[in-house]
This record gives structure tokens, sequence and C-alpha cells, in this order.
């Protein structure tokens, strides 16, 4: 019953700021298509030096080629490095905007773009943290004879870790802009003291993020027109529905 009274209460503060609440999609969509954009100019400027890289493996390596593959594979990480600064940047900038300017208020916009990268920074970390865990895992396995567990079991507990860091960075986002340090705690304690409420809209967001895959491997249209009207509406309804929630706390 109070579940359903917040998401009441939601669709009634988006009626009334319908104006804002269809900006905060456009810039999901908006970075949505920057973040393909760079991944597309970082592929294409990575793709030579990769294809050099995989010959001189297959080849087998001279003292010459030994040379050609560092020097592209320099080139290749320099190419990597330039993607995750420019699609963190991307980021802060859009999705940042987005929250201060359309779901928050207008004041102080410059310090809360400074809070809001320096609470990226450390969800950022810890993504790479699982991210460097379960590459770690899968290459192990692959040697093991005896795995504890199989690689679809850890690949399950990896989605399952990401989404609960980004369980949490959602609700630092909207509580970040009245203090750094106090509302990254209270991320944490609202978060689970609040989970009951909270985790089904988030939960839901989940489900059709992994819908998502099936329907785009058969269908990349399908899945850009399913991502667009129901899966970034539903991301922003999501993000209305945690303010509230934070509002009446």
């Amino acid at each position: 019953m109070k579940y359903l009274k917040l998401l009441q209460k939601t669709c009634n503060s988006i009626k009334k700021q319908s104006s804002r609440f269809l900006s905060s999609i456009l810039s999901d969509l908006a970075l949505v298509f920057l973040s393909f954009g760079i991944f597309y100019y970082t592929f294409v400027q990575l793709l030579p030096h990769l294809e050099v890289m995989v010959g001189a493996m297959t080849e087998g390596l001279s003292g010459e080629m030994n040379d050609a593959f560092y020097s592209h594979y320099h080139s290749a990480l320099g190419i990597i490095i330039f993607f995750i600064l420019a699609l963190f940047i991307v980021f802060v900038l859009v999705k940042g905007s987005n929250y201060k300017l359309f779901v928050l208020d207008k004041k102080e916009y410059w310090r809360y773009m400074l809070k809001f990268a320096g609470v990226n920074v450390i969800w950022g970390i810890l993504l790479f943290l699982l991210l460097s865990l379960y590459l770690n895992f899968v290459f192990s396995t692959v040697m093991a004879l005896n795995p504890l567990i199989s690689l679809k079991a850890a690949g399950l507990l990896f989605y399952i870790a990401c989404a609960v860091v980004v369980y949490f960075a959602s609700l630092s986002y909207v509580l970040i802009d009245k203090g750094f340090l106090k509302g990254l705690k209270k991320a944490f304690v609202i978060g689970i003291k609040k989970a009951d409420i909270l985790l089904w809209n988030f939960l839901v967001v989940f489900i059709i993020v992994y819908l998502l895959k099936f329907i785009a491997m058969k269908s990349p249209l399908g899945g850009a027109v399913f991502g667009m009207f129901v899966l970034l509406p539903l991301i922003g309804f999501n993000r209305w529905f945690v303010k509230e929630i934070i509002k009446k706390d």
C-alpha cells in the first residue's frame, strides 16, 4: 500500500513537471548517442592496431615483429585510456546536468557537478575492481580442471554485484546534492533501510535491461525502439521515484 501511494505521488509530481521529465529522458537519449559515437570512433581507431597485434601473434613473433607488436600495443592502450576518459567526462557532464537541472534544482550547479564527478570516481573504481576480479576468475577457470563454480554462475554473481553498485550509485546522485560525504553515507543507509520499497523499481529496470539484450540480438532496430520508448522512460521514472522517497525521508 505504501509503495502504491509513492508510485501515485511520483506520477503526480511528473504530471506537474512534465517538461522537466521529458527533458530528463531526452538527456538520457543524448547520452546514449554520445556514448555510441565515442565507442564507434574508438573502435575505428583501435581496429588497425588490433589487426597488426593479432597478425603478429598468429605468425609467431620474431624480434622485429615483437617490436611492432609492442608499438601497436602501446598505441592501442592509449586509445583505450582515451575512450575511458572521454566516456567518463561525457557521462559526468550529461548525467550530472540531467540530475541537477531536471530532477533536483538548479542552485549551485557547478558545486554539484564536482561532487557528481567525485562520487563517480568511487563507483567507477568499484566497477573496475569487480570487472578485474571477474576476468581473473574467467582466465583461471579456463585453465583449471575443477573450478569452484561455473562460468555461468560467476557471470550471474558479477551482474548482481554490478547491479548493487548501480543501485547505491543512483541513490547517491540525489543525496550528494546536500553534502558529499553525508550524501554518500546516507545512500547506503537509505538504500538498506528502504530496500523493501526502492528495490521493486530497480528490479523492473534490471529485468528490462536483461530482456533488451535478447531483443537487440534478434533485431537491432527493435532493441533500439524498445530501449527508447520503454527502458529510458522507466529509468527516468525511477529517478523521480527515488527523489520522492528521499524527500519523504
